[in-house]
């Protein structure tokens, strides 16, 4: 269900120019739907990282394919000789 998390991170995402991930007041409630639409979990690793290791723009697109078409890009992007931060991040979400 979308609560708004979401589709408000994805408008922050779009805008956001510097490090990590843009600063919210974000709930546990407001986590887990973000979780749960970027890999199907509760929890994962930290949006600054996720931010920090794919980009803005693609963590924005892989948020907007689950909202609007039930996909989740991120847990099937990682290739076998990717950077060892990125493989353990997406594992660790899993």
């Amino acid at each position: 269900p979308d609560g708004g998390a979401v589709g408000l991170l994805i408008e922050q995402l779009r805008a956001h120019t510097g490090p990590g991930a843009p600063r919210a007041g974000r709930t546990r409630a407001d986590f887990r739907e973000i979780y749960g639409a970027l890999f199907g979990t509760e929890h994962g690793p930290r949006l600054d990282t996720l931010a920090d290791v794919f980009g803005p723009a693609v963590l924005a697109d892989a948020l907007e394919a689950y909202r609007d078409r039930g996909e989740r890009p991120l847990c099937v992007r990682v290739p076998a000789a990717s950077d060892p931060v990125l493989q353990e991040a997406v594992s660790r979400a899993s």
